[in-house]
C-alpha cells in the first residue's frame, strides 16, 4: 500500500537533511503529502541552577518551540518551490514516543529519519532514537544515514 502521508522527523541536523531529500522525493513520487515534524526533546539538557542563575523550565521549552517552529515554517517554504505538499508540527517529549505518537495519531503511511550512525560506545550511551521508533512503531520506518 502507498503511503498517502508520509512523517518527516527533522532535528534540523546534516542527519536531518539526507532524511529530507528521501521524504520530498518519495513524496513527488507517490503523490504523498509530508509531515515535517520536530520534538523538542523534554529530557534533553534540562536546565538547572548553573552559578546561582534559575532558569525557568517552562519558559526555555517555550524560547526552543518556537525557534523550532520558526524553522520548520523556513523548510516549509522552501519546499513550496518543489511542488511538495507539507504541512509542519512541533511537539514537545520524548522523541521517539512523540514520533511514534504522531504517526499513529496522523494516519501516517511512513516515517522518514536520519541517525547519526553511531556505534559502540557513544550509541550505548546516548541511545538512538531511529532504533526506539523501528521497535516501537506499526507502519514502515526508512532511516537514512547521514551524507547519503
Amino acid at each position: 500500500m502507498l503511503p498517502a502521508k508520509i512523517l518527516l522527523c527533522t532535528d534540523f541536523s546534516e542527519n536531518s537533511d539526507s532524511a529530507q531529500k528521501y521524504a520530498l522525493e518519495y513524496a513527488k513520487a507517490l503523490g504523498s503529502q509530508v509531515l515535517a515534524l520536530h520534538v523538542v526533546d523534554l529530557w534533553a539538557g534540562v536546565p538547572t541552577y548553573d552559578e546561582g542563575v534559575y532558569v525557568y523550565v517552562k519558559e526555555a521549552l517555550g524560547r526552543l518551540e518556537e525557534t523550532a517552529k520558526s524553522k520548520l515554517e523556513t523548510f516549509r517554504e522552501a519546499c513550496s518551490s518543489t511542488g511538495a505538499d507539507v504541512t509542519t508540527l512541533c511537539v514537545t517529549g520524548i522523541p521517539a514516543e512523540e514520533i511514534v505518537r504522531v504517526a499513529e495519531d496522523q494516519g501516517v503511511g511512513l516515517v522518514v529519519m536520519g541517525t547519526h550512525g553511531w556505534t559502540g560506545l557513544k550509541h550505548i550511551l546516548l541511545g538512538s532514537v531511529a532504533e526506539k521508533v523501528l521497535r516501537t512503531a506499526r507502519i514502515p520506518v526508512m532511516v537514512v544515514r547521514s551524507g547519503l
